[in-house]
């Protein structure tokens, strides 16, 4: 119980942070991964955990059988699934969505869809998606998946393709007016720009302290990234 408690001090501690998303994929998976299985392990019979330790693992194969054998509960089959989006799992994906998971199921303030966006889990995703995702799902300050997408070490391009042909909505807003495109602009990244651009971002919105994308490039020292311009 001991690395459990451990482990959900360390999400507290990381969603005091507004960059903590910065660290290396790997650590914020094994970080998850950790805290899935102790949820799992809280007041649950030993067989959650399998589920979770057989999906970690990618035993196809065994992920199949442990579904036909033992009949599961949905948030057994939706803790899973986090672990699946997060590691891109995606054939358990669709096996543990087939037997009922929740493809919009919310925990800590995320969500599977969040975890397969910020760890670039694209097949993952698109299982989730095709499913019944929701590409607009808010979680924590009404951030979209969009939304992290765009993150401060680079932008998870292939998911964010999948976002948008699943029907996100390009110019979604935050509980602070911010777009996907005022997010690009803060971390300079000219690709994600043009790309939110040639998707049809409106420039022209403003945030809740009534600056552009085009300004917020200015305050980070990157005036114009991306074919910004002054409105």
């Amino acid at each position: 119980m001991f690395h459990c408690q451990k482990a959900i001090d360390q999400m507290r501690t990381r969603s005091d942070r507004r960059r903590a998303w910065t660290e290396e994929s790997a650590a914020r998976v094994r970080l998850l991964s950790s805290l899935v299985l102790c949820i799992s392990m809280l007041g649950m019979p030993s067989f959650a955990q399998e589920l979770h330790e057989i999906v970690r693992d990618q035993e196809y194969l065994d992920v199949r059988n442990a579904l036909e054998r033992q009949q599961w509960s949905k948030p057994d089959l939706s803790k899973a699934l986090v672990a699946a989006a997060g590691l891109n799992r995606s054939a358990a994906a669709r096996l543990l969505l087939e037997a009922g998971a929740d493809p919009n199921f919310k925990i800590f303030g995320s969500s599977v869809i969040v975890t397969a966006m910020r760890e670039n889990s694209a097949a993952t995703l698109d299982v989730i998606l095709e499913s019944g995702g929701d590409p607009n799902q808010r979680v924590g300050f009404d951030w979209t998946p969009l939304h992290h997408a765009i993150l401060a070490d680079g932008v998870r391009f292939q998911s964010l393709g999948i976002l948008l042909e699943h029907g996100a909505e390009i110019d979604a807003r935050t509980s602070l007016q911010v777009t996907p495109l005022h997010r690009a602009a803060d971390f300079c990244l000219a690709r994600a720009v043009e790309a939110l651009l040639n998707a049809g971002a409106d420039p022209s919105l403003t945030e809740k302290y009534g600056r552009t994308a085009y300004q917020r490039s200015v305050a980070a020292d990157c005036p114009g990234i991306g074919g910004l311009s002054a409105p």
